[in-house]
């Protein structure tokens, strides 16, 4: 529900850090060669990024916060809203846990900007992203209209976790959790109630997958190193709600031509975003898209 505010903390970290950063990589010899545990933390730039954090925390407070908990305010109460049969058919929770997983990138690069080791980078991000969607599923619970929802924290959890498991297990970076916005008139610069949080016909959550690593050694080598698939979970309202799945053509940023602290920078952020390559729609039809945002 809140990846357009991370994909954004992420964009604004990139911009202020704009520093080498440490491409996820799927070498379990790559983690341990760079993983220096006495690496001196460098408290000037970790006080820039707990500054950002705190910026952002304190916008994303007041913007959840007058949409959805300072007007309506009761006793703390445990919901169970189910997972795949609720109004959003799951895609909530699937939110959820890429949402706590683009924040666990996010305090990951500034961690790593602030000089932490690769193992404190993994484990601390993970941890923050999770405290912060305990802080958020708390003010739900306080909510009249929602409630402390526990599929969702479930949710957030696998997504912080994620994270953490591709420390310990670097074949997972193979599969990179991206996502894509089509933009809609109607949220944007729409009516006031309208919140782009649950915007879930415009959104689509997305897992890449670098082909020339996973795929047998007869085909990988002709596979372009570039080239990724991905495969991508929408709704579609026809009026019914209905769960869209599409197969697409996707790119590895991190093979883009361009390096340096800023050309990094932008990789990483990119490799968090669905690029809208032509793919084919398998549910609730067959379809090719030229456009697979």
């Amino acid at each position: 529900m809140k990846i357009k505010l991370f994909l954004l903390y992420l964009f604004v970290f990139n911009c202020i850090y704009s520093q080498s950063v440490v491409f996820q990589k799927a070498d379990s010899s790559y983690l341990k060669k760079i993983d220096v545990l006495d690496t001196k933390i460098d408290g000037t730039k970790f006080a820039v990024f707990g500054g950002t954090t705190l910026a952002f925390g304190i916008g994303a407070h007041i913007y959840q916060g007058e949409d959805w908990w300072f007007h309506d305010r009761g006793k703390f109460k445990i919901i169970n809203d189910g997972w795949f049969d609720n109004y959003a058919l799951g895609q909530d929770k699937i939110g959820h846990f890429l949402g706590t997983y683009f924040l666990a990138s996010a305090f990951r690069y500034g961690l790593d900007y602030s000089n932490f080791s690769i193992s404190k980078q993994y484990h601390y991000a993970s941890l923050f992203a999770l405290l912060y969607e305990l802080y958020i599923e708390v003010n739900d619970g306080f909510s009249k209209s929602y409630g402390f929802s526990q599929s969702d924290f479930i949710a957030d959890f696998a997504g912080a976790s994620y994270n953490l498991l591709q420390y310990y297990i670097p074949y997972l970076n193979n599969f990179q959790p991206r996502f894509s916005y089509k933009w809609n008139k109607k949220i944007i610069g729409g009516p006031k109630q309208a919140n782009i949080f649950d915007d879930y016909e415009y959104s689509k959550y997305w897992m890449s997958i670098r082909m020339k690593n996973v795929l047998p050694n007869f085909i990988s080598q002709y596979w372009p190193k570039i080239l990724m698939i991905s495969v991508g979970s929408g709704l579609i309202y026809t009026p019914k709600t209905e769960r869209e799945i599409i197969i697409a053509l996707d790119i590895d940023a991190n093979e883009l031509p361009f390096n340096g602290s800023f050309g990094n920078a932008v990789k990483f952020v990119l490799n968090h975003l669905h690029f809208p390559l032509p793919g084919l729609r398998i549910k609730p039809d067959k379809k090719f898209m030229w456009s697979s945002f």
